[in-house]
């Protein structure tokens, strides 16, 4: 057997090289995981709490790896402070009671990611059936959705920071499948109490301009009912009732949040003190595809808060005039709390281990490198 001496800079560039070439593969150098479920010519079909869809011209995605080191560089130069709720195109500052915005139903598209946490979920069953649903995110590990987006589900595809979700070519687009999350132990299907749920992200994500959670209540927040306040609901469900599918693009509508009482007039018991409604007069609301996505409230400081979740509407069509039905996302707060807290700190020796392992590889490479 040889034993080849390397010149001194040969060896340290060629050390430099396997370490670099490593941390690359390890860090930045990998391709977002394929996703076989693009969005695309999504055909719906309706039934009587949700939608389901078909995903029809499926694509899978792809980026270089120019591209998605490009990305990288935008994301890291939009980074934004750890203030939650921050618009990035405030709505109609000094008009926003007076807004002549639509509904989300043939409503009004939004300014390009103007709702930061605004999520985009496909849902598939276990017998492969698949539909669409939104979310907001909580947190750089959490997202906020419906339990009833989340029955029977065998995989979830997330893509967070997205205006047109048919495009897969948005710059600041991040896809994501996950399997992991919980749905809230008091949900009732029929009665559709505790219709709120979570999703876990499987890697720690980075916030940015386009990429930002929203506020919520803390379990030692006073109550508010919102009764007669503003509020403003995205998504990309139906524009209509006669849709043949979903919106590609984030839509928003402005409307008022009605007293329980007034909802019950509609709905008999279903109302709880857990739920919020709000008014369905000039066929404003949300519709199907719509389902976990937020009910977003404007504070006196500018920044926006989540008190509501998407859950349920009237049978007889989006455009009916009823009053839309939300989860009260404040009577809930120190369940999310304690799950999200709870699921970390659980996991946290694990997420050292695996933060530290490049490091160690290095090390080995190195020492195989000195001992060859």
């Amino acid at each position: 057997m040889l034993n080849v001496m390397l010149e001194p800079d040969k060896f340290a560039y060629r050390v430099l090289f396997v370490l670099l070439g490593y941390l690359c593969h390890a860090v930045i150098c990998l391709e977002p995981t394929e996703i076989d479920a693009s969005p695309l010519n999504l055909q719906a079909h309706h039934s009587a709490n949700t939608i389901h869809l078909s995903l029809r011209n499926s694509k899978r995605l792809r980026r270089n790896f120019s591209k998605y080191f490009s990305d990288i560089i935008a994301k890291y130069n939009n980074d934004v402070d750890g203030v939650c709720g921050l618009a990035n195109h405030p709505s109609n500052d000094n008009n926003f009671n007076n807004a002549p915005w639509s509904k989300i139903v043939g409503g009004v598209e939004t300014a390009p990611h103007e709702f930061p946490w605004q999520v985009f979920l496909i849902l598939r069953k276990n017998n492969d059936e698949s539909f669409a649903c939104g979310g907001s995110l909580i947190s750089e590990r959490w997202i906020l959705t419906a339990a009833h987006c989340l029955m029977d589900i065998n995989l979830i595809h997330i893509t967070l920071g997205a205006h047109d979700v048919e495009d897969e070519n948005e710059v600041y687009q991040e896809r994501y499948t996950s399997r992991e999350y919980v749905i809230h132990p008091d949900w009732d299907s029929e009665t559709l109490h505790a219709d709120i749920a979570l999703v876990r992200l499987p890697i720690n994500i980075s916030f940015s301009k386009y990429i930002h959670p929203v506020c919520l209540d803390s379990p030692s927040d006073p109550v508010v009912n919102y009764v007669k306040d503003t509020v403003v609901l995205t998504g990309w469900g139906l524009t209509s009732d006669e849709s043949d599918g979903i919106s590609s693009v984030l839509r928003k509508t402005i409307v008022t949040v009605i007293t329980n009482e007034k909802c019950l007039e509609q709905y008999d018991t279903v109302i709880t003190d857990e739920m919020i409604c709000t008014n369905g007069e000039d066929h404003q609301g949300s519709c199907f595809g719509d389902s976990g996505g937020p009910m977003n409230f404007r504070q006196a400081d500018g920044t926006w808060k989540q008190i509501g979740i998407v859950s349920f509407g009237s049978n007889q069509g989006c455009e009916s005039g009823y009053a839309n039905g939300f989860t009260r996302v404040s009577s809930f707060a120190s369940w999310i709390q304690n799950i999200t807290t709870q699921t970390e700190a659980s996991n946290r020796s694990t997420s050292i281990l695996a933060t530290q392992q490049p490091s160690v590889m290095a090390l080995l490479l190195l020492l195989a490198l000195l001992s060859g």
